[in-house]
């Protein structure tokens, strides 16, 4: 069976995760992190060979300011904290051979 299909059905599929197993280093201190990928025996190649292609969707805290509100009780960061959080998740996985960045410039979310 390839890679990209489904066990049940054997037919070709496509999975998308909300969040990538490297999210976690854009949360805590450098060291922590590595810390974190040694105690887990993650390889430090991870990002590409878990992953055929990274989609980064960029917060709504940059570009669509209006759309970023505080209605989702998850949401903690403020517009400042939230653009820093993204440029470090986006950079968790930059240098992936299929790494797209959705950004939110010249959209209309209305």
């Amino acid at each position: 069976m390839a890679k990209n299909e489904l066990k049940e059905t054997g037919q070709p599929a496509v999975i998308f995760y909300d969040r990538g197993v490297l999210d976690g280093s854009a949360y805590v201190e450098e060291e922590l992190w590595a810390q974190i990928m040694d105690e887990q025996d993650f390889d430090w190649n991870i990002r590409d060979k878990r992953y055929d292609a990274v989609v980064h969707m960029v917060t709504a805290a940059e570009g669509a300011e209006p759309f970023y509100d505080y209605e989702n009780e998850a949401r903690f960061e403020t517009i400042p904290e939230a653009r820093e959080r993204d440029r470090q998740l986006r950079e968790a996985y930059l240098g992936h051979c299929h790494h797209f960045v959705v950004d939110n410039q010249g959209k209309d979310f209305t």
